[in-house]
Formats: C-alpha cells, sequence, structure tokens
C-alpha cells in the first residue's frame, strides 16, 4: 500500500521555519528578564543578528551597532543591523567598539525593537532615511573581457523593522498609513513581527502591504528578503579615489 503525503501537512522547510520561529520567538522571549531596556536591546539584535547570518548568502556581511558614512564624511544615525557587501567594498573601518561602513557596501538597514507602533515606525524611518541621503560613489569595472566604464547607478537600499510584537493585532489601515506617512526617503519596505506577521511593502499610486499569517511570518520575511536582494543584484564598486579626495599630495614633474 503507497503512503500518500498529506496535502494539509507543513513541507520540510516550512517545518524548518515553523522551528526557528518558536526558537527566534523564544529567544526574544527570554530578553524580556533583562531589567536593563540596553541590555535588552543589546539581546534582541544579537538574536537577529544570528539569524541572518546563519541564512542569508555568504556574499552578504551582517553588522550589527554600525555608523554608515560617505566619502564625503557626513554621517548616518546608528544602525542597528546592515546588511553589507564582502566583496567590492571591503572598507570597514572600527574606531573602539564602534564601526564604520562605508554607504557603497549596504544593501539593507534595520531597526530591531522590541514592538511594532507607530512611533517606532516613525523612529525606523528616521534612521533609513539618514542612510539614505548619503551619496554613494562607482567605478569602472575592470575584468576579463575589458572595461564597464560605466556601472550601474547604485539601487536604493532596503529599509526595515524587526520586532517581536505589535500594538496592532491586525496589521490594517493604521499600519499602512503609519508606513505611508513618512518621508519618501525614509520609507520602509520589508520587516517581521515574529509573533504576529512577516510583512513587504510598496509604494506607487496606492501604498499596499503584503503580509503572512502569524505562523509564517519568519519565513515570509525570509523569503521576501532575499527575493529583494536578489533584484538588488550586486553593489556597484566604490571610487576609492573619491573616497581618497581628503588626502592632500604634491606632484612633481620632471
Amino acid at each position: 500500500m503507497v503512503t500518500r503525503p498529506d496535502p494539509s501537512s507543513p513541507s520540510g522547510i516550512e517545518v524548518y521555519f515553523l522551528a526557528l520561529q518558536e526558537q527566534l520567538a523564544a529567544s526574544l522571549g527570554l530578553t524580556k528578564v533583562i531589567p536593563h531596556p540596553v541590555g535588552m536591546g543589546d539581546e534582541t539584535e544579537g538574536n537577529w543578528v544570528q539569524m541572518l547570518s546563519a541564512h542569508l548568502p555568504r556574499r552578504y556581511q551582517v553588522v550589527d551597532k554600525c555608523f554608515v558614512v560617505d566619502h564625503r564624511g557626513e554621517c548616518s544615525q546608528e544602525i542597528d543591523i546592515a546588511l553589507c557587501d564582502r566583496q567590492y567594498t571591503t572598507l570597514i573601518l572600527r574606531a573602539g567598539t564602534r564601526i564604520f561602513v562605508p554607504a557603497e557596501a549596504v544593501y539593507a538597514v534595520f531597526e530591531v525593537k522590541q514592538r511594532t507602533n507607530r512611533d517606532y515606525v516613525r523612529y525606523a524611518a528616521e534612521k533609513v532615511q539618514s542612510v539614505r541621503k548619503l551619496e554613494r560613489t562607482s567605478a569602472p569595472i575592470v575584468h576579463a573581457g575589458g572595461v564597464i566604464k560605466e556601472p550601474s547607478a547604485p539601487k536604493p537600499i532596503l529599509g526595515g523593522l524587526l520586532t517581536t510584537t505589535s500594538d496592532w493585532t491586525v496589521l490594517g489601515v493604521p499600519f499602512v498609513d503609519a508606513l505611508h506617512n513618512q518621508v519618501a526617503e525614509g520609507r520602509l519596505d520589508i520587516g517581521c513581527i515574529v509573533k504576529v506577521a512577516g510583512w513587504e511593502a510598496t509604494y506607487s499610486d496606492q501604498p499596499s502591504v503584503s503580509r503572512s499569517v502569524p505562523e509564517h511570518a519568519l519565513v515570509f520575511f525570509y523569503l521576501r528578503l532575499l527575493a529583494a536582494l536578489q533584484q538588488h543584484g550586486t553593489v556597484p564598486a566604490m571610487d576609492f579615489g573619491a573616497w581618497s579626495g581628503f588626502l592632500r599630495h604634491d606632484s612633481v614633474e620632471s
């Protein structure tokens, strides 16, 4: 007798992400016992960093607690989590415990909070805006077939919010309005509320939000993030000449 799979049973990958979501939710829940808000925030960020580092392709470097800078010396607000390029923009500077990442290296930035609400959406949008307003350079790429003299312009940096719970029991009109009512440069693209939903926003004539059921929050976020990063492609090579503009030097002619 042939045993047929039950179509209502979750598939292998679904079972994996359901277990991963339960594990992440449990770890995030444990942070509530930490009495100090800063310590709680650090542990929450650490759990998200661990999850992203373990499951994103190796071309992406997960950097936490960093500042994003451009070749002019402009600097973003502190970013909880940034997804950065490993190959073409390896210039990452450290000053004590602080990390400075060149704007050209950044694919996505995330704010991490315990809850999703209107105030934290606005706060996350301000962080994202501080990164997107930075100037990114690009340089010709030399390859075996020649030189790409005019590389494509840098793609928009993804912005998101990662939380455990939400003040909204349903991600309806108030949530969509909160996302939409931000300056265009700071609007959030994607996020995950572990106990509520994964979500992705689009802004055209009418803003809309795609969202998952609670049990698929993490896998929805993960797969939509991978798809968005795939559309992004590879960051252009940074122009180190522009970055060295602050160096004063003399030219000697013979």
